[in-house]
């Protein structure tokens, strides 16, 4: 066993370097230059080795402990160096620094397994049979645990899916019921601002009419007054061109002017016609039992709405163009897309 003076200086030295100043060590305020990448993680081993030594060190022998402290006492001096030096020799010094650590932490290394053996034989593991027992007590426990826990996390997931689906099920529901309420919602508002749109037009084109039809006829009552020269030759013939040539352009843009009215008179008729079965949708649907009889309505309402038919104020010639598919309409607002 060591003597007491030997156990004290040891400590001493340990309880010195747990004390040392580790700014001054490492100096972070140096930037890349300080040793804080480089030895910070590295001094908090070694204060936590030799704290470990310290505990263990009056159940070792005299000459290891001498040793130890040694390799001890070469670590404080070379950390009391570095801490002494001033910005630049601190710099130049570093890595010598941190290699005069090492090598006391290799010579240190040699001793450490006689700590070890005395922390070993401290706690009474060589001499204690029932630790086996106790390991083998425990390692069962521990499975015992482990398979609880499995089972109840195979029942709290179990329970969660269950829960999950459920949920699933109400946002899907919320789902149909908000993207129906927006869907007619936006309808009535678009149906209502075409309906203003077309007002506004049947107005304008209105005045239009208005005034390529007394052109029209303001022409005309000007053309019986006018007069010609009847001395040239064919004079009645050209004149006669001239005035029908002019009063066909006047009845043209009459002509355009009034099937540009009609054009917004039978869109607006259409537009009616769409605004009423929007407004009618919410009712019908509401009607239906299940999802699928309220996809079914819809569908047909979405139809009813694309096909106005015959409105009277357009021709056949004027009422034949492109027109939206019922299967254009439904890829966007069909069931198959309010589900989702």
């Amino acid at each position: 066993m060591p003597s007491d003076a030997v156990v004290a200086e040891f400590k001493d030295n340990v309880k010195a370097i747990r004390g040392l100043d580790k700014e001054g060590i490492l100096r972070p305020n140096l930037g890349e230059a300080s040793l804080e990448s480089k030895f910070g993680k590295k001094l908090e081993e070694i204060i936590k080795k030799l704290e470990f030594l310290a505990t263990y060190s009056d159940k070792v022998h005299d000459n290891v402990l001498n040793q130890a402290n040694k390799s001890v006492l070469g670590i404080l001096n070379s950390t009391n160096e570095q801490i002494n030096r001033d910005a630049g020799e601190y710099i130049n010094q570093s890595d010598q620094f941190i290699s005069q650590v090492n090598e006391h932490l290799n010579a240190l290394l040699m001793q450490e397994c006689h700590f070890i053996s005395a922390a070993i034989q401290e706690k009474g593991f060589l001499q204690d049979e029932g630790i086996k027992q106790a390991y083998e007590n425990a390692v069962e426990n521990l499975k015992k645990e482990t398979d609880a826990i499995v089972e109840d996390v195979k029942k709290t997931t179990t329970s969660t899916i269950e829960e999950a689906k459920v949920l699933a099920s109400e946002i899907e529901g919320k789902a149909r019921r908000t993207a129906k309420g927006v869907s007619i919602e936006v309808a009535q508002k678009q149906f209502t601002d075409a309906e203003k749109y077309h007002n506004t037009q049947i107005v304008r084109w209105s005045v239009y009419s208005i005034i390529a039809f007394f052109l029209f006829l303001g022409a005309a009552f000007v053309m019986v007054d006018w007069e010609f020269d009847k001395s040239l030759k064919w004079g009645v013939i050209y004149y006669s061109a001239v005035r029908l040539a002019i009063l066909t352009s006047f009845g043209a843009i009459a002509a355009f002017c009034i099937r540009g009215l009609k054009s917004h008179l039978h869109m607006k008729e259409h537009n009616l016609h769409r605004k009423r079965i929007a407004n009618s949708m919410e009712a019908f649907v509401e009607s239906a039992i299940n999802d699928n009889q309220r996809d079914y309505i819809l569908a047909h309402l979405v139809n009813a709405i694309a096909t106005f038919g015959q409105s009277g104020l357009l021709g056949k010639e004027e009422n034949t163009g492109s027109k939206m598919t019922i299967e254009s309409i439904m890829k966007n607002i069909g069931p198959g897309n309010l589900d989702q």
